[in-house]
């Protein structure tokens, strides 16, 4: 019996088809793997963030109720320092009580905590700011 080479070339796939399959498959799958390493570092940046507004919204709590934040105030969650000053500002409080004439010429108090922490060599911060009219 003889086989047609029509035929026979269409059998299977050469290994060169195979390969560049291969290499397809491998970019695809590289580029997927560092899409997921972006979402994760993203997803961790938000909890970071989440927990630095709740440490800013607590010492402004905690400033109306007299106890005023200090620039070396440190709290540490998960391995990361929460810092209520800047690091790139030898000495400055990042807590602040301003005097700001609002519309109408009302006078009223604005006190902000912003809080610092580094991610990946980064520096992020939250300000939380209240006013208070005053009278």
């Amino acid at each position: 019996m003889k086989m047609n080479r029509k035929n026979s070339s269409q059998r299977g796939f050469t290994l060169i088809e195979l390969m560049v399959t291969m290499l397809i498959a491998a970019v695809a799958m590289l580029a997927i793997a560092s899409l997921m390493i972006q979402v994760i570092s993203s997803d961790s940046v938000a909890i970071q963030r989440s927990v630095a507004t709740h440490i800013a919204e607590q010492q402004l709590e905690n400033w109306y109720n007299g106890t005023t934040p200090t620039s070396n105030t440190v709290v540490t969650i998960d391995n990361v320092d929460y810092r209520l000053n800047n690091p790139d500002e030898t000495g400055a409080n990042a807590s602040g009580v301003w005097i700001n004439t609002l519309a109408g010429s009302t006078t009223g108090q604005v006190r902000a905590v912003t809080v610092y922490w580094q991610h990946k060599g980064r520096t992020h911060s939250v300000t939380a700011t209240h006013m208070q009219r005053m009278s």
